[in-house]
Formats: structure tokens, sequence, C-alpha cells
């Protein structure tokens, strides 16, 4: 409950100190920080984890990972909240509560299919975000790889949205025609 989860982070939280310290600046408004932890990495080689992080054999082709902030306190959390859509160096990012204890509304998003495995979230946020408020994009990945699995959810914070997204059905994004459905 005192663990905060942001997804669609660039790689560069992990790999550049100034990002990093960057990513903790915006957080530590909210509340004093205990630990950082990154995952979702998605590697080049596949070495065990730790080898690969340590070498630095990150996928070229893969520019997000998320994190999760553990804080001292439950309020810091909540209060962070608010974060989530808000951009960090030029993405939007998508945060939660690690619990994550809220009801789905499936009524707000759209299943998006024909996606590249080398998708990423931030194009298709912002081809969506066309049609409304888009709350969140996540897109469906190999647990081994971190790699798309072709597909992915786009949820809106209102129901009237998703009747605008269904008519980019067929839309072109990376030379691929999605395929957007309820």
């Amino acid at each position: 409950k005192r663990t905060l989860f942001i997804g669609n982070l660039t790689v560069q939280s992990i790999t550049e100190r100034k990002v990093h310290s960057e990513l903790r600046e915006m957080c530590k408004k909210y509340g004093k920080i205990k630990a950082v932890r990154f995952r979702s990495i998605a590697f080049a080689e596949l070495l065990p984890r730790k080898i690969a992080f340590i070498r630095g054999k990150f996928h070229s082709e893969r520019e997000s990972c998320n994190a999760y902030v553990e804080f001292e306190e439950e309020e810091s959390v909540k209060g962070a909240l608010e974060l989530n859509g808000t951009e960090f160096h030029e993405r939007h990012i998508r945060v939660d509560t690690a619990v994550n204890d809220k009801t789905y509304d499936s009524k707000r998003s759209v299943f998006v299919g024909n996606l590249d495995f080398a998708a990423e979230e931030e194009p298709l946020w912002k081809h969506f975000s066309t049609c409304g408020a888009v709350e969140n994009v996540r897109i469906i990945r190999d647990p081994k790889t971190n790699l798309g699995k072709g597909f992915a959810y786009v949820q809106f914070t209102e129901r009237a949205p998703v009747s605008l997204a269904l008519k980019l059905h067929g839309a072109d994004i990376g030379g691929r025609k999605l395929r957007v459905q309820r």
C-alpha cells in the first residue's frame, strides 16, 4: 500500500543519473521515498537479468520500462496518483497503486491489435488522444523478453471517446493497420 507503480518511463531513468534524479524529485514532492525499483526492462541478450543489467545489454528497440516507488507513508501514494497522464521526458506516464484495487471499466476501453512487437505506448497515447482524454495505455508484453505481444488496451477517462476510437480501426501506425475493437 506504500508502493506506487509508474509505467512508460524512459529507459534513461535507469541509465542516466540525471534522469533518475529527476524521477526521484518528481515523486519526492509527495513524501519520503524508501526505494525505487525498475521492472519490465527488455534486454538484447538472453542472459540472467542481473548480468544483462550490469553489462548494459538493453534492447535497442524498447525504450520504456516501469518503476515501483516505495514511500514511507501510505498517504504519499494517494497524493502521487495525480501524476497519472503527466509527461516525463516527453512520455505520458501511467501512475497507479501497486496494489491496484480498482475495478476495471471495460466500457471506457478499446482493444488495439496488429501492433508491432516493438511498439511503444507513447505513439498510441498520442494517436488516441485525438478522441478524448486518455487515462492509460497498456501494451501486453511477454514476461521473459518484455517485447509486445502485438496488442494493447487504451482506457479513456470517460465512455464517450470509445465510439470515436472505434472509427480509428484501420488507421496506420508504423506501417501497420490497427485493429480497434471494444
